[in-house]
C-alpha cells in the first residue's frame, strides 16, 4: 500500500512539476495581460530584435515595432499549426556586455481576440515552447551571418584599397620615370 501510495505522490508531483515548467509568461497587449512563453537567450536584445526581424522577414512577414512590444501579422509557421498567425514579442535584455542574457516572451494569436495558452490549445502550446527554443540558434546564424557578411566587406574594401595603392605607386614610378629622364636630359642639355 505504500508503494502504491508513493507511486501515485511521485506521479503528482511530476505533473505539478510539468505545469510548472511550462507556466505562463503574460505580455500586456493593449493594456490586457495575454498568455505568453519565455525563452532566455544568451546575446544582446539589439541581436535578438534584428535576428527576429531578419528571420521573419525572409517569410515576407512585416514586423512593426510598437512601444517595446514587437509584432508580425498573419505568418505562416509550420511548426506552430497551418493556419495564419499573430505573433506578439516583448524582448528585454538584463545582465552586462559579455554576460547579457535577453528574454524573450511571446504571445500568439490564431483568430480574433483568442491568444493560445496552457489552458487553451495545449498542443500549440507546447509547439510554443519548442519553437521559441530554436530562437537562441535563428540568433547565433543571424551573429554569424552578419559577422561572415562584416567581414567579406572589409576584405573587398582592403582589395579595393590594395589595388588603388598598386595604381599610385605605378604612376609615381612613371612620373619619377619621368623626372630621371628630364634629369637625364638637362644634363646632356647643359654639358
Amino acid at each position: 500500500m505504500k508503494k502504491l501510495y508513493s507511486v501515485l505522490l511521485v506521479i503528482v508531483l511530476t505533473s505539478i512539476g510539468v505545469n510548472y515548467l511550462q507556466a505562463q509568461a503574460t505580455i500586456k497587449i493593449n493594456d490586457i495581460s495575454k498568455p505568453a512563453v519565455s525563452v532566455e537567450i544568451k546575446a544582446s536584445d539589439n541581436d535578438v530584435k534584428d535576428a527576429l526581424e531578419n528571420y521573419f522577414e525572409k517569410m515576407d512577414a512585416k514586423w512593426r515595432s510598437n512601444g517595446g512590444l514587437y509584432s508580425t501579422s498573419k505568418v505562416s509557421i509550420p511548426q506552430l499549426s497551418s493556419d495564419k498567425l499573430d505573433l506578439y514579442f516583448s524582448i528585454n535584455s538584463t545582465g552586462r556586455r559579455n554576460n547579457e542574457v535577453t528574454t524573450v516572451l511571446m504571445a500568439v494569436k490564431p483568430s480574433a481576440d483568442i491568444f493560445i495558452g496552457d489552458a487553451i490549445a495545449v498542443d500549440m502550446f507546447a509547439k510554443m515552447n519548442g519553437f521559441t527554443n530554436t530562437f537562441s540558434d535563428i540568433v547565433v546564424a543571424y551573429i554569424k551571418q552578419r559577422e561572415i557578411d562584416k567581414l567579406t566587406k572589409e576584405a573587398k574594401d582592403d582589395e579595393k584599397q590594395r589595388v588603388k595603392a598598386e595604381r599610385k605607386a605605378g604612376k609615381r614610378t612613371k612620373d619619377a620615370d619621368k623626372s630621371k629622364k628630364k634629369l637625364e636630359k638637362a644634363k646632356i642639355d647643359g654639358k
